[in-house]
């Protein structure tokens, strides 16, 4: 049994006819349907979609969003993330530097505090930058909190050290 579909497209006067919302209903031929908010900015460049398939035909159960604009914003409760000019900001996901000065061939550390990473279990990864490679003989973290981190290197001389941390919280 086939049927048709009929598009529903909003235009807002105010906008000068540029932003719209559009509502596209699910039919029997492909199995999914969409709905679009488009702004009515200078060059219509802010819009977000939201697709829902049915679970058969072209549209396979998957659903998603598709966003386009500067910026984004999600919002749960009072922790939020952000995605902005390339960049994933969350509150379960922190990164960081510091800068280690060690004893050579001694486990030497440095802890992080005042971190606030959303989560209940929290997993750091560490890595050491050095010009000379095989100079630096380990590189770990211990302690990992939702405030902070103690962050170990060993390296066979006492030359400065910069070791880059993430945080993320589950």
């Amino acid at each position: 049994m086939a049927s048709s579909r009929t598009d529903v497209t909003l235009r807002s006067p105010e906008l000068n006819g540029k932003g719209l919302a559009r509502l596209e209903p699910s039919d029997q031929l492909d199995g999914y349907a969409h709905v679009t908010a488009q702004n009515g900015g200078l060059n219509d460049d802010s819009a977000i979609t939201l697709y829902g398939a049915r679970g058969s035909n072209a549209g396979g159960g998957y659903h998603s969003m598709v966003i386009k604009g500067a910026g984004v914003t999600w919002y749960s409760s009072t922790r939020q993330m952000t995605f902005a000019d390339g960049v994933l900001r969350a509150p379960n996901i922190i990164t960081g530097v510091v800068t280690i000065t060690p004893v050579a061939n001694t486990p030497t550390s440095i802890t992080v505090s005042g971190l606030n990473v959303s989560g209940t279990i929290h997993r750091a990864f560490v890595t050491a930058s050095s010009a000379v490679p095989g100079t630096v003989a380990e590189c770990s973290a211990t302690n990992v909190t939702a405030s902070g981190l103690t962050v170990w290197i060993n390296r066979a001389n006492t030359t400065n050290t910069t070791v880059w941390y993430l945080i993320v919280g589950s």
